[in-house]
């Protein structure tokens, strides 16, 4: 399960999705473990993008998404849980990464 915080982008029917740990994800998994659960998903190499249901979500290798087409953020935190849970197999540790921690706890919302 990745904790996350969600922003608003420029008023746009896009919000962002920022994890709030250090995750990274492998995206040639990511892509198969999201089209075996019947999403139409497309591997851009840096990037995966998803359309599901009118929406559509871009996921980068550190866990950031960003969903376009939603109205609230309790359906972009319903989209973001389901597509993290989904990608879960394809998390990678990151204990030996140098990098600290992220640490986005001036930021509001949490789900």
């Amino acid at each position: 399960m990745v904790n996350f915080k969600i922003i608003g982008i420029c008023k746009q029917e896009a919000l962002s999705i920022v994890p709030t740990e250090d995750v990274r994800y492998d995206l040639e998994r990511m892509t198969e473990l999201l089209s075996q659960a019947g999403h139409d998903v497309n591997d851009q190499g840096l990037m995966v993008t998803v359309s599901s249901n009118g929406h559509t979500v871009t996921i980068y290798t550190n866990g950031r998404m960003l969903i376009t087409g939603v109205s609230t953020k309790e359906e972009a935190a319903q989209i973001a849980t389901s597509l993290y849970d989904t990608a879960e197999p394809s998390r990678e540790s990151v204990a030996d990464r140098a990098q600290p921690p992220l640490d986005y706890s001036d930021m509001d919302e949490s789900f």
